[in-house]
């Protein structure tokens, strides 16, 4: 299945803005419907942009989640 069903890079927008700074991360597309804001493809978006960009190049699909379960205890920690 193609990416560009689902998602749509930042980087393929027609101009540079501070959001596709890093080549990976995701433009979000409009919802007019409550319906579809909470399709996956929507809720994901936020997240993925916020992950740094070592943390979008892992290998592994396991070094991705070992990777994030770190990321968002460094984050919860640093919010107390």
């Amino acid at each position: 299945m193609e990416k560009g069903t689902w998602f749509e890079m930042a980087s393929e927008g027609e101009r540079t803005t501070r959001q596709s700074a890093d080549p990976l991360n995701i433009k979000p597309r409009a919802a007019r419907l409550e319906v579809r804001r909470n399709f996956f493809s929507q809720r994901v978006v936020e997240d993925w942009n916020k992950l740094p960009k070592t943390q979008k190049n892992v290998e592994t699909v396991n070094s991705f989640k070992n990777g994030r379960k770190e990321y968002r205890r460094a984050i919860f920690a640093s919010s107390d």
